[in-house]
Protein backbone atom coordinates (compact mmCIF):
# COMPACT_ATOMS: atom_id res chain seq x y z
CA UNK A 1 0.00 0.00 0.00
CA UNK A 2 2.50 2.40 0.74
CA UNK A 3 4.42 1.91 -2.72
CA UNK A 4 0.71 2.61 -4.27
CA UNK A 5 0.89 5.81 -2.63
CA UNK A 6 4.09 6.52 -3.22
CA UNK A 7 3.69 5.96 -7.11
CA UNK A 8 1.03 8.07 -7.10
CA UNK A 9 2.48 11.15 -5.16
CA UNK A 10 5.30 10.98 -7.75
CA UNK A 11 2.69 10.86 -10.64
CA UNK A 12 1.40 13.94 -9.50
CA UNK A 13 3.86 15.86 -8.90
CA UNK A 14 6.22 14.91 -11.97
CA UNK A 15 2.42 16.04 -13.88
CA UNK A 16 2.60 19.43 -12.04
CA UNK A 17 5.87 20.03 -12.69
CA UNK A 18 5.44 19.94 -16.32
CA UNK A 19 2.57 21.75 -16.58
CA UNK A 20 4.54 23.55 -14.05
CA UNK A 21 7.25 24.06 -17.07
CA UNK A 22 5.25 24.02 -20.37
CA UNK A 23 2.92 27.31 -18.50
CA UNK A 24 6.38 29.07 -17.23
CA UNK A 25 7.83 28.76 -21.27
CA UNK A 26 6.32 31.19 -22.80
CA UNK A 27 7.13 34.85 -21.09
CA UNK A 28 3.77 36.71 -21.62
CA UNK A 29 2.29 33.88 -19.96
CA UNK A 30 4.96 33.97 -17.12
CA UNK A 31 3.82 37.79 -16.82
CA UNK A 32 0.36 37.16 -16.95
CA UNK A 33 0.78 34.18 -13.90
CA UNK A 34 2.75 36.74 -12.02
CA UNK A 35 0.46 39.65 -12.35
CA UNK A 36 -2.60 36.65 -10.97
CA UNK A 37 -0.47 36.04 -8.62
CA UNK A 38 0.23 39.84 -7.00
CA UNK A 39 -3.52 40.11 -7.68
CA UNK A 40 -4.48 37.39 -5.35
CA UNK A 41 -1.76 38.18 -2.80
CA UNK A 42 -2.81 41.76 -2.60
CA UNK A 43 -6.14 43.19 -4.34
CA UNK A 44 -5.76 46.90 -3.97
CA UNK A 45 -2.30 47.53 -3.17
CA UNK A 46 -2.73 51.35 -3.67
CA UNK A 47 -5.04 50.60 0.18
CA UNK A 48 -3.64 52.43 3.42
CA UNK A 49 -2.86 49.35 5.52
CA UNK A 50 -3.95 51.50 8.64
CA UNK A 51 -7.62 51.87 6.69
CA UNK A 52 -8.13 48.01 8.01
CA UNK A 53 -11.11 47.82 9.31
CA UNK A 54 -9.39 45.45 12.27
CA UNK A 55 -6.71 47.94 13.04
CA UNK A 56 -9.53 50.77 13.70
CA UNK A 57 -11.95 48.04 15.85
CA UNK A 58 -12.96 49.94 19.35
CA UNK A 59 -11.10 53.07 18.54
CA UNK A 60 -13.02 55.38 16.66
CA UNK A 61 -11.92 59.01 15.49
CA UNK A 62 -13.33 61.19 17.81
CA UNK A 63 -14.69 63.12 14.44
CA UNK A 64 -16.24 59.83 12.81
CA UNK A 65 -19.82 60.39 14.52
CA UNK A 66 -21.17 57.13 12.88
CA UNK A 67 -18.67 54.83 14.49
CA UNK A 68 -18.49 56.48 17.45
CA UNK A 69 -22.52 55.86 17.67
CA UNK A 70 -21.86 52.33 16.62
CA UNK A 71 -19.33 52.17 19.26
CA UNK A 72 -21.62 53.34 22.24
CA UNK A 73 -24.59 51.43 21.30
CA UNK A 74 -22.45 48.26 20.67
CA UNK A 75 -23.78 46.87 23.84
CA UNK A 76 -27.15 47.52 24.17
CA UNK A 77 -28.54 44.50 22.96
CA UNK A 78 -26.67 42.01 24.51
CA UNK A 79 -27.40 43.69 28.01
CA UNK A 80 -30.98 44.36 26.75
CA UNK A 81 -31.24 40.47 25.91
CA UNK A 82 -29.81 39.41 29.25
CA UNK A 83 -32.06 41.21 31.05
CA UNK A 84 -35.12 40.12 29.50
CA UNK A 85 -33.89 36.81 29.93
CA UNK A 86 -33.40 37.49 33.66
CA UNK A 87 -36.85 38.74 34.00
CA UNK A 88 -38.54 35.36 32.36
CA UNK A 89 -36.45 32.91 35.09
CA UNK A 90 -36.65 34.80 38.28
Amino acid sequence: MRRKNLVVVSTVMAGLAGIGTYLLKDKSTRGRLTDYIRIRKDPDPGKNETSHPIEKAGHPHPENTEDNKMVSEGAQFGVQYFNRIKKSQG
